[in-house]
């Protein structure tokens, strides 16, 4: 059953939000309505995507997976099982959403956790992989704001973008694949300027390769928006070619019937 939330106007300043990409924004936003007042719901897309993309026939729940996905790999959401059954919790979810007579959650909040829906400092849960070894948790009262560290069961300070980050050979690698349409080289000198320069709790992440890759697929978003409709080079080339060809053919008309 959908409710009734509240979204604060800093959602749409966040440098943090801005990471996501459009659809997992709206997705996340969706989400907060879908879940109960302890910030609970179930892992499932198909029901999701009916409750937040009804009308919408190009998002599958297909589309609403990778959503969730992105989501998790942020930080915004923990994705966890109990005895079989998948399930979903918002973090921070006071954090978004005050809720005078909340009704107390029918579902079961992550193994090793306490019934309430903020994390805990001193009771750590085991998150699925690829967040945490099975022999080291990861307490969850020690998350913060960015990407989680994955491949280790220990939480990442969140630190300031390094005074020495830079390009590497396979971060160049990584956007040539996923954004072909970003001057790369432009790009990072943005995002690097951006993050030294940016203040308060949202300047520090915990891993700047993953947050740079957030930034390099929510630049070729915005490039695939601005070059939709517009012809490729390759077709431009193409059509050069033809016109070319044509031409060329007309002149040799126009030399066979002047003999």
């Amino acid at each position: 059953m959908a409710r009734i939330r509240t979204i604060k106007p800093d959602f749409f300043r966040s440098d943090d939000v801005a990471q996501l990409s459009y659809r997992a924004r709206l997705t996340w936003v969706g989400l907060w309505t879908y879940v109960d007042d302890e910030g609970r719901g179930k892992d499932n897309a198909r029901i999701i995507k009916g409750d937040l993309w009804p009308l919408e026939d190009e998002v599958t729940h297909a589309d609403v997976e990778k959503d969730l996905g992105e989501l998790s790999k942020a930080g915004r959401i923990h994705r966890y099982e109990v005895d079989g059954e998948k399930y979903l919790l918002i973090l921070k979810w006071t954090d978004h959403q005050r809720i005078a007579k909340p009704t107390a959650s029918k579902l079961p909040p992550p193994s090793g956790s306490d019934t309430t829906t903020e994390p805990s400092p001193t009771i750590p849960v085991v998150l699925p992989e690829p967040y945490g070894s099975p022999t080291e948790p990861l307490p969850l009262g020690r998350e913060v704001e960015g990407e989680v560290e994955q491949g280790s069961g220990r939480g990442k300070r969140a630190t300031r973008i390094p005074p020495g980050f830079a390009l590497t050979p396979e971060m160049r690698q990584y956007a040539e694949a996923k954004a072909p349409d970003v001057n790369i080289d432009l790009a990072t000198e943005k995002f690097i300027n951006h993050w030294t320069s940016a203040s308060g709790s949202n300047a520090s992440k915990r891993d700047w390769p993953a947050t740079w890759r957030n930034w390099m697929l929510s630049d070729q978003e915005r490039a695939g928006r601005a070059t939709a409709g517009r012809p490729s080079t390759s077709q431009l080339r193409l059509q050069a070619g033809l016109d070319l060809l044509q031409q060329t053919q007309a002149q040799s008309g126009q030399l066979e019937l002047g003999a």
